[in-house]
């Protein structure tokens, strides 16, 4: 019996599938039940974070990128999610990278201005016969940032902030009935890194 195949149409998301506005999905697959994990609620399943720091701040303006670091590790783990310098290789709904991006500089001599924007980054998967990846991000804030002298005073607080929500988060996430069943019966393993 020959498969059958429906056109779907997605609009609400074209950018993800690089401009591509239809998908091709055998009827099957669309007749499964599925248990569905929403966007805010698969951050309860992140157990392991490469910390990246992307320092793009000139003329001083940014001086305390580790100290944010340490502080952002620190409450990480504390948090019960284990914390590694450096960017994983291998990325699942149980791993992510945590990027700290900041751009800017001096804009007189007396104040500088930068943006600060914090971000997750996942590797997503679907198979329909036909494998298909891509990146998301489940977690993105954005601010941009004046400070008197030096941006450090704000993109601390900003950081802690904004890391304080990210784990609010993830512990409401682990809450969802399909998130607990799911890291019950997923191990915890460390992930590859990129050294």
């Amino acid at each position: 019996m020959p498969v059958r195949y429906h056109l779907i149409n997605l609009t609400l998301a074209p950018i993800l599938l690089a401009g591509c506005s239809h998908l091709s999905v055998p009827e099957d697959k669309l007749t499964e039940p599925k248990d569905v994990i929403g966007v805010h609620e698969s951050l309860g399943l992140i157990r392991n974070i490469g910390l990246i720091i992307d320092d793009q701040v000139t003329g001083k303006c940014w001086t305390n990128v580790n100290q944010i670091k340490q502080k952002t590790k620190v409450a990480l783990e504390q948090s019960g999610i284990r914390v590694y310098g450096e960017e994983l290789a291998s990325i699942s709904p149980f791993s992510t990278n945590l990027k700290i991006n900041g751009l800017g500089g001096r804009s007189s001599a007396e104040s500088c201005l930068g943006s600060m924007t914090i971000y997750t980054l996942k590797a997503l998967e679907h198979d329909w016969k036909v494998k298909i990846e891509y990146a998301a991000s489940n977690f993105t804030r954005s601010a941009v940032i004046k400070g008197y002298r030096s941006l450090n005073n704000q993109f601390m607080s900003y950081s802690e902030e904004v890391v304080s929500e990210f784990i609010a988060d993830i512990i409401k996430g682990r809450r969802d009935p399909i998130v607990a069943k799911l890291l019950s019966e997923n191990p915890d393993k460390r992930p590859l890194t990129t050294d």
